[in-house]
């Protein structure tokens, strides 16, 4: 499995779905529209999972999870589980004839899906299936689906398929698993495919779903498009399959289209005041915490804080040294010496949304949203490798200093804080409350939290295991083969790809070591990702 900076963020949903079939049909109200009357929203949430021959783990669970984030969203949700073909059509034709001219509706199904001579089909519980033809009378076909809506005059239909499955009895009229074939509908239609055309996914032994756990979050997002969200997601799969599964999206919208209506900037401005029930204005700032400076001169001395303006993040020196860097791990091969002939400066702390706010108000940087986790101390998200160098660079003409992302070897270097070869900086295990992660303590780890909120390592830094997953300068390669010894980042590879370090607040243990490395796409913004500022030392 391709190593990830952390599933996405779900507050009250784990998952839609588990590698099973998965079929959303949407429509989706712009966000650019003035103030009026909420549009009418439907959702018909279809789950199949007792297949007698080759039942599904999640597919009823997956239906009534994501009903539950529908409903926040004002959707009138109606469940259906394990249906029969008689039962799925009336389903259907029922949602369809409740429609509204101009309203949103959505349709999951969650199950296996076919495809034959250009259409995919929807498979009932209770479907006997051994040729292309019984395809056609004991299956829903999709292109039935999208006409019937499309009679509705919907704004815009949004269809999401993940079918594309082993199905048992497909060996009985062909010599191999067919995979699914795109249906790309009329005007006004955006779809994603959880995988590429023909491709098959393999069953898991999870409860979840990658392509579910990535779609999920983006749902939920009330701050991006449609097609941004599904992008999103297809880019998630990608990454956390290491390229085995590439969702498919394609799109005939006129316009941009919502999930979600965005929040009103009043209630954006009100959440910005709440972190974890705390003011966001919070008086502790790290230049008043005991050893920390705020004078920008350097002074070489290890572990030493500085900062070069109220607004700079402040720095710790990380002395000059060598280290073994990398494990026996995938990705992480080969360990190798690298040495380091001058110290430098590296952020003590994540970048916080308190520090990137004030790129803001410069007009120098984006404002990204924060999750409705508050701004103020939280380590800012939601920016993407390329959106970290504006904000280098603005650091840079702002102090006249030399600020940027530290080379992948600088950061793990200073992740591990001096300490020996462990698998963290404070030892071989993960432990209880040292870091912020899947299953590193008592709480559930459900969204970054501030800034350090656990102890810091030997060099004096925090968060450097879980919390939000940090982008450095290099490249992306698959093993540290032909890797710069002296320190520098690696400028060759995959550059439209970047590495991030330390793993997230979603990540499981393995995935916050030291030596865990990820990848992700150099110009998405990702709710899990954040990252730390280096200064050269003169």
């Amino acid at each position: 499995m391709f190593p990830t900076p952390g599933r996405p963020i779900l507050r009250n949903v784990r998952a839609l779905a588990a590698l099973a079939g998965l079929l959303l049909v949407t429509t989706l109200y712009g966000a650019i529209a003035p103030a009026a009357a909420e549009t009418a929203k439907f959702a018909l949430l279809i789950g199949n999972s007792s297949y007698p021959d080759a039942p599904l783990r999640t597919p009823v669970n997956d239906a009534k999870l994501l009903g539950e984030t529908l409903r926040q969203q004002n959707f009138k949700v109606d469940v259906k589980t394990n249906l029969k073909k008689n039962e799925m059509r009336a389903a259907v034709r029922e949602f369809a004839d409740r429609i509204e001219a101009g309203s949103i509706a959505l349709v999951f199904f969650s199950g296996y899906g076919l495809s034959s001579v250009g259409e995919t089909f929807m498979v009932p519980v209770d479907a006997q299936i051994s040729s292309e033809k019984d395809l056609w009378g004991e299956s829903i076909s999709l292109k039935t689906v999208l006409t019937w809506l499309e009679k509705k005059r919907t704004l815009a239909t949004v269809v999401v398929l993940d079918g594309a499955r082993r199905f048992p009895d497909e060996s009985r009229f062909r010599s191999s698993n067919a995979g699914l074939v795109p249906d790309i509908g009329a005007v006004n239609t955006l779809t994603i495919y959880s995988a590429s055309p023909g491709q098959i996914i393999e069953s898991g032994k999870s409860d979840e779903s990658v392509f579910g756990r990535q779609l999920a979050e983006q749902l939920a997002n009330a701050e991006i498009s449609a097609t941004e969200a599904f992008n999103r997601a297809r880019l998630g799969v990608a990454r956390e399959t290491n390229g085995a599964q590439i969702p498919l999206v394609t799109s005939t919208l006129a316009q941009e289209i919502h999930f979600a209506a965005p929040k009103s900037r009043a209630a954006a401005d009100s959440r910005e005041q709440r972190n974890a029930g705390e003011p966001a204005e919070r008086s502790e700032r790290p230049a008043e915490r005991p050893g920390a400076s705020t004078a920008g001169a350097d002074t070489g001395k290890a572990g030493k804080g500085m900062r070069d303006c109220a607004e700079c993040p402040e720095l710790v020196v990380v002395p000059a040294g060598s280290f073994s860097m990398g494990s026996n791990q995938p990705y992480q091969r080969p360990s190798h010496t690298v040495s380091f002939a001058r110290p430098f400066a590296i952020g003590r702390y994540e970048v916080t949304f308190e520090e990137w706010d004030a790129c803001v108000a410069d007009s120098a940087c984006e404002r990204p949203s924060d999750m409705g986790w508050g701004r103020g101390r939280n380590p800012v998200v939601n920016v993407s490798w390329a959106d970290a160098q504006k904000y280098v660079a603005w650091l840079s003409k702002k102090t006249r200093q030399s600020y940027r992302l530290p080379s992948e070897a600088e950061w793990e270097y200073a992740a591990r804080g001096g300490g020996a070869d462990a698998a963290f900086w404070w030892g071989a295990v993960v432990g209880v409350n040292n870091a912020n992660c899947r299953g590193c303590s008592a709480g559930a780890a459900d969204r970054a939290r501030p800034v350090g909120s656990f102890a810091a390592n030997r060099y004096g830094l925090y968060d450097t295991a879980g919390n939000v997953a940090e982008w450095v300068e290099d490249c992306w390669n698959d093993s540290y083969r032909n890797a710069p010894a002296d320190g520098a980042a690696w400028r060759e590879g995959d550059c439209n790809l970047r590495v991030l370090r330390g793993g997230s607040f979603d990540s499981g243990a393995a995935q916050v070591q030291s030596s865990a490395r990820f990848r992700y796409d150099a110009y998405v913004p990702y709710s899990a990702n954040g990252f730390r500022v280096t200064r050269e030392l003169k």
